[in-house]
């Protein structure tokens, strides 16, 4: 059996829409004196961490989602393997008035591909963007992760309140559709929402959400602290659970900000601690807790305290780059258990560089993912998919002296720009067609194995909005379009597979058995899609050429016209070749 679609995707977190000009606690009308000078960030086009040559072939076209009705900004914190996309509209760029939001692709235009932006109307708004309500009298609401059933982790806040939900969407009309919203006495809640409470405070927050459903985040205790929760559902995908406290390994008491920030489908959770030493003070430190069945219940637990210290027995220090600012912030975690996030560099425990940690033998490493920017930079990891691959921003940074103290600190200057890691480290706004009206792409916050990519960037206007960046199906293309063809009057169960690689249309033909009773409502083929490369020990086994070596056969195009003789293969896009296979084979 051929997986069409990964269904299993590791789960991933996106912290809430970040500036990246923090305070340095100094007065900022005080002279400074920039010590390392350097122009903005380079220009689109230039590439990675230096840039020169040629620019690469566009891998990448890039959609500007726009916002609600009566907003002019927003950000997309979030996408699943289907392509939907979760964030927050903004009223403005400042306000900080959000309502939270999805967006469902559809083919509009009826070319055959998915569209993320429609405005039929023409009123200057993305059709497909939907406003996900809450509960009345609401005043800022945002959707941080989503899930490969839909559903959908948020916060809301409320005057005096802030609370973590989630949506369960459900066809409630019958239309064949899912809905978001419902809302059937009319009380302005929305009755798909689950509201997912607090440690006993007045605030909790989502973070992410994994396929089971369950949900991380952090909350407010009764004492006002704050700490990391796992919100874990009765059944998988369940609107009933409980909220777990995840404790820390850090500051027991006036502990403000630890949190959980990702979970993978294993239910491995990272994120945060507060931490102080004598030498550096407060600081935060990443972590990773490893659910295990302490008490032998036969259920996986997130917490134990065997010595009564009040510390989490099972959560772990990822440690960090650097012993002078040993600084950490965990992000995301993917299924096999790399964690990427920031780490403290040897400049300063504010402005980090993104960094990736993998356990091996027990122990965890760390490894710095460098920048963007030859000198000075700050870089943030936002998430990892399954195939490794990694994205978050980086920002040029300049040092300076302020004042007749000399106080030194670190500035940021220029934009910061979206990168993707994915064997090197290059500049997204290099790899897109086009820049579809943006001038920067600031902030990437997600990447699906299916190689969706989101977050934020300025357009010309100087508006912020929400963006996906969807792979080209073009050179290079993980994934190869395979045909399979088979005698309809022999219904054979030995078919062969014919691969057409998108780079340079090398073909590759191999054997494989499928299901005796499979039939083709009569046309005379099977189409299914599978991940490259195949093996290269595969054989041939058609009736126009007898079994030999892939490697032998891989540019016989006259075996390969036969094999495809009678199917129009151009008229094949992804989306047939997926529901073909799955009628046909699933």
């Amino acid at each position: 059996m051929f997986a069409l679609k990964s269904t299993n995707r590791r789960r991933r977190t996106k912290t809430s829409r970040k500036t990246l000009s923090r305070s340095l606690d100094f007065e900022l009308m005080e002279p400074r004196i920039v010590l390392s000078h350097k122009t903005g960030h380079e220009p689109p086009g230039g590439g990675g961490n230096g840039g020169g040559g040629d620019p690469p072939a566009a891998e990448y076209s890039l959609v500007d989602l726009g916002a609600l009705p009566g907003h002019s900004a927003g950000t997309a914190q979030d996408v699943n393997e289907s392509g939907w996309v979760v964030g927050a509209s903004w009223l403005s760029d400042v306000s900080g008035t959000s309502r939270a939001m999805i967006v469902i692709p559809d083919d509009i235009d009826g070319d055959g591909d998915l569209d993320w932006y429609a405005d039929v109307d023409t009123d200057g708004k993305n059709d497909l963007m939907i406003e996900l309500t809450t509960v009345p009298s609401v005043s800022i609401s945002s959707a941080i992760a989503i899930n490969n059933a839909g559903q959908v982790a948020g916060t809301f806040n409320v005057p005096g309140e802030m609370h973590a939900f989630v949506i369960n969407p459900q066809d409630m009309d019958g239309d064949g559709a899912l809905d978001w919203n419902w809302d059937a006495d009319a009380d302005g809640v929305n009755d798909l929402m689950t509201d997912l409470g607090t440690l006993g405070g007045n605030r909790s927050s989502a973070s992410d959400i994994n396929d089971q459903g369950q949900v991380v985040g952090q909350s407010r205790n009764a004492d006002g602290n704050t700490f990391p929760f796992l919100w874990n559902p009765d059944t998988p995908g369940g609107t009933q659970g409980t909220m777990v406290n995840l404790g820390t390994i850090g500051l027991v008491a006036a502990s403000q900000d630890n949190q959980a920030t990702g979970i993978n489908e294993s239910g491995q959770v990272v994120g945060r601690f507060l931490f102080e030493t004598p030498e550096n003070g407060l600081h935060h430190r990443a972590f990773v807790i490893t659910p295990q069945d302490v008490d032998g219940d036969g259920d996986l637990d997130w917490y134990a305290d065997a010595d009564a210290d009040g510390k989490n027995d099972l959560m772990v220090d990822l440690g960090t780059l650097d012993t002078k600012f040993p600084t950490g912030e965990a992000r995301a975690i993917n299924d096999s258990g790399l964690v990427v996030g920031e780490g403290g560099s040897d400049l300063s425990d504010l402005w980090g560089h993104a960094v990736q940690w993998q356990e091996d033998a027990g122990a965890w490493n760390v490894t710095d993912l460098g920048g963007l920017h030859k000198r000075l930079f700050h870089s943030d990891a936002q998430d990892v998919n399954n195939q490794g691959q990694v994205v978050g921003h980086s920002q040029e940074m300049v040092q300076t002296i302020w004042g007749s103290g000399g106080r030194k600190g670190y500035e940021a200057i220029g934009d910061s720009r979206v990168f993707l890691v994915d064997g090197e480290m290059k500049a997204l706004d290099t790899l897109v067609a086009d820049m579809a009206g943006f001038t920067t792409l600031e902030q990437g916050n997600a990447i699906a194995d299916a190689g969706f990519i989101v977050g934020e960037g300025d357009l010309a206007s100087g508006d912020r909005h929400a963006f996906i960046a969807v792979p080209i199906a073009s050179a290079g293309s993980a994934t190869s379009s395979l045909l399979a063809a088979a005698s309809e009057s022999t219904k054979a169960s030995s078919v062969s597979l014919v691969s057409r690689h998108a780079s340079d249309n090398d073909v590759a033909i191999v054997s494989t058995t499928m299901p005796t009773t499979a039939t083709t409502s009569g046309d005379d083929a099977m189409i299914v899609s599978v991940a490259t490369p195949l093996p290269a020990t595969a054989t041939v086994s058609t009736s126009s050429t007898k079994s030999k070596p892939i490697s032998a056969i891989a540019d016989d195009t006259d075996t390969v016209d036969k094999a495809l003789s009678g199917f129009e293969t151009d008229a094949l896009d992804d989306t047939l070749l997926e529901d073909l296979a799955a009628a046909l084979v699933g």
